[in-house]
């Protein structure tokens, strides 16, 4: 992160801010949580918020709160939503427009992010297959 010119400091807490929205709402045996947010040519925004439970495959975080019916966890992932939107306008403004970023967060602490550039024409099934053989397939 030496070579960035964002302001490192409001980065750090955004990601901090989204991992205190996300993890108190996952289940106690999460293992990782993967975040993909998206701004594409013809829909300005999409976003792919995952969890892994231990020993198990891959949930989507949205439809496991609508399965739950967990009202708290849908308004977390709402706001961390926002949160994701003001770090692309922030981004956006140190002409570091990227089009992608996936956010990986491990349950034990370490996390990392990782930002595309490439135009994305349409959010297409297609392209969130790519997406996740990358993120989600270990």
């Amino acid at each position: 992160m030496s070579e960035i010119r964002e302001n490192k400091e409001l980065l750090q807490n955004s990601f901090q801010k989204i991992a205190d929205l996300l993890v108190p709402c996952l289940p106690e045996d999460w293992r990782s949580l993967v975040i993909g947010h998206f701004y594409t040519s013809r829909n300005p925004l999409s976003n792919q918020v995952f969890f892994l439970k231990a020993d198990e495959d891959y949930f989507d975080l949205l439809k496991y709160a609508w399965d739950t019916e967990n009202t708290e966890l849908e308004d977390a992932i709402l706001d961390a939503t926002d949160v994701l939107n003001e770090i692309h306008e922030h981004c956006a403004g140190q002409k570091d427009d990227w089009t992608e970023m996936t956010i990986v967060l491990m349950s034990d602490g370490p996390f990392h992010s990782h930002f595309e550039y490439d135009e994305i024409p349409e959010f297409s099934g297609d392209f969130l297959l790519e997406w996740k053989s990358r993120y989600l397939m270990n």
